[in-house]
């Protein structure tokens, strides 16, 4: 028999479980959270990720290339339609998914959300959530909304296409988002087709159950149910993030400066910036400019070991700059920068501080961090403050 490792709340987890259910495949489950799982989960999974497939010799842990191996090994009833072309576009929508969706719905949305609070104690911004609903939530509907049918399905019969997009939104309808039928009228209209499917209510069902359970009581949860429950399990009872974790474990704390990790990183964070950017049009502060008086200094940590760091500097009683933002190499696409502008951004709301600001380069070096601003509402604007008008640089703001 086929086991299923996994919380029947993910959405990844979960379209595997529709595909069992449709192809009438009999599985057994661990239900547990990526995040609970124990050292040898860790060996079936290197990346801590969600589903885990085992089915004899044979262990995936990726759920597209698990659905591709359930296709290939149990034919009928097929999740992909019948030309190359329409499989083409299915595939797609399943990376799209996986990808994009996977990114905004779940890590960025559910995960910061609920998750995060529930798992790693760490406090809601509903102010980053409610800007990530305007942007680039929006921008995923706009998409959504080009690609969905006036009837039917997304790639001809009901299949992957419409498994892997539709899962990704009980994420958010759990964090009390749900798409306006009035904006995207073709969305909701085909969510409602895909949700009214047996599989898809039955998986739904189990994924709400669960939802509504603490992690160590899933487990007891999934057998009241009706699922098979293995009779083995891969829990831990303390929380661990993954190498490839978008929900960063975080602890930001106030200063930091004489911490000889932080020393170093800033030092590396100095030399990168008179690397890449000229004489003259290099803003970097070192770490005694950030021990002035106008400046405030916080260090993210995951236990013992420095993720990022970010500042805070007074231009005015109303406006503020933020400086020197780094991410360690190995902490990046965790969250860390976000949580760090998320703080400041509270920092400076609390003082009384009406816009924040910043300089960045204008190189291709600089881009992630552009990327990071833009996600949480920083806009292009002129020079500010001291600056000058500088082909090297990219200013940035928004209003707090």
């Amino acid at each position: 028999m086929i086991t299923i490792i996994g919380n029947t709340v993910s959405p990844y987890v979960r379209k595997i479980l529709v595909i069992l259910t449709i192809k009438g495949i009999p599985f057994e489950i661990d239900p547990i959270v990526p995040f609970h799982g124990n050292d040898e989960f860790s060996k079936l999974s290197p990346l801590r990720r969600i589903p885990i497939m085992i089915d004899g010799d044979i262990v995936l842990s990726d759920s597209s290339i698990i659905a591709q191996y359930l296709e290939e090994i149990y034919p009928q009833p097929s999740i992909l339609p019948a030309t190359a072309g329409a499989r083409g576009r299915a595939r797609w929508l399943e990376e799209y998914a996986d990808t994009r969706m996977g990114d905004v719905f779940v890590w960025r949305g559910f995960g910061a959300v609920v998750v995060a609070p529930a798992i790693f104690g760490r406090p809601r911004d509903l102010d980053a959530f409610s800007r990530l609903l305007e942007t680039e939530v929006v921008e995923i509907m706009v998409y959504l909304e080009s690609a969905a049918p006036a009837e039917g399905y997304l790639a001809g019969p009901f299949g992957l296409a419409d498994i892997s997009v539709a899962v990704m939104f009980k994420g958010l309808a759990y964090a009390r988002w749900t798409p306006d039928a009035a904006r995207w009228p073709k969305t909701c209209a085909w969510l409602a087709r895909v949700e009214a499917h047996p599989a898809m209510r039955l998986t739904g069902s189990w994924s709400d159950a669960l939802a509504k359970t603490a992690p160590a009581d899933q487990r007891a949860k999934a057998r009241e149910i009706g699922l098979r429950v293995t009779e083995k399990t891969h829990f831990a009872a303390r929380p661990k993030v993954g190498p490839m974790t978008a929900i960063a474990n975080v602890a930001i704390a106030d200063g930091g400066l004489d911490d000889p990790q932080v020393a170093a990183m800033l030092n590396h964070h100095v030399e990168m910036n008179n690397k890449i950017s000229p004489p003259g049009s290099c803003h970097v502060f070192d770490n005694n400019r950030l021990k002035a008086p106008d400046m405030s200094f916080w260090s993210a940590w995951d236990g013992e070991v420095l993720m990022g760091v970010g500042a805070l500097k007074s231009i005015s009683s109303d406006h503020g700059e933020i400086k020197s933002m780094h991410t360690a190499k190995t902490a990046r696409r965790r969250g860390v920068g976000g949580a760090l502008l998320e703080k400041i951004v509270a920092t400076a709301r609390a003082r009384g501080m009406r816009r924040l600001s910043l300089e960045t380069g204008s190189q291709d070096y600089f881009a992630p961090a552009r990327a990071l601003y833009a996600r949480h509402g920083f806009v292009e604007c002129g020079p500010f403050a001291d600056y000058k008008l500088d082909p090297n640089s990219m200013f940035m703001t928004r209003e707090i």
